[in-house]
């Protein structure tokens, strides 16, 4: 099977955040931006697509990556979180998050925080020196320091998708190389130990951002 047939990089990307559980993403995210997190009574899946009004043209219909609502016992939204990723640089997306932000802050009545994965550092900092200037309130870029470190294999099969996640962050320059091979090493094993199209993407998209240099020293 060609590589184009399992999806885009993106795409596999996305699926393994969808997989990871929300308040393990939220909890990541406010470690990151500092945030004390509220006490999390319910956190629901939201429709990522969102509409936007426009004032001299016709709302147009965006897509966010992934997007939850942390709600109260009573069910109000307290906070929407909206998690994109961004595999190259989009400069359109400087003002699109602004959008995104007032759209979901309108509807849901609550406060949006946005938070991005960029596991590749030359392009995390483009964005963090040309993006995130212009959103406000500041996104919250994750970092290798925010993403768990995972080497041990019974750990690796335990949690694939967040092993592989530090896989993505954690191969990149300038940790040590034999840092970098452990890590890859322990969600190759990770994946291996799924079945069917999760194999597939997850195997698609290591590949295709984990350096080649440490794909080479692991052959």
């Amino acid at each position: 099977m060609q590589l184009e047939h399992i999806g885009t990089t993106h795409e596999c990307f996305s699926d393994l955040l969808h997989a990871i559980d929300p308040k393990t993403l939220i909890r990541i995210a406010c470690a990151a931006g500092g945030i004390v997190p509220r006490k999390i009574v319910k956190v629901r899946y939201r429709n990522p697509r969102i509409e936007v009004p426009g004032l001299s043209k016709r709302a147009h219909d965006n897509a966010v990556d992934l997007v939850y609502t942390v709600h109260t016992a009573d069910g109000r939204v307290v906070t929407v979180w909206v998690f994109e990723i961004q595999c190259s640089y989009d400069r359109k997306k400087r003002r699109r998050w602004k959008l995104y932000l007032a759209a979901f802050e309108d509807e849901d009545d609550a406060e949006a925080r946005l938070v991005v994965f960029s596991p590749e550092p030359v392009l995390r900092g483009k964005i963090r020196a040309k993006l995130i200037p212009r959103v406000d309130p500041p996104a919250i870029v994750l970092e290798p320091d925010h993403i768990e470190r995972i080497t041990d294999y019974r750990q690796a099969i335990r949690r694939p998708e967040l092993t592989i996640l530090g896989s993505l962050y954690h191969t990149q320059d300038p940790a040590p190389m034999p840092d970098r091979v452990a890590v890859f090493r322990a969600a190759w094993i990770a994946i291996q130990s799924l079945a069917g199209r999760k194999c597939l993407r997850y195997s698609l998209l290591v590949m295709s951002i984990v350096p080649s240099a440490v794909r080479q020293l692991l052959r």
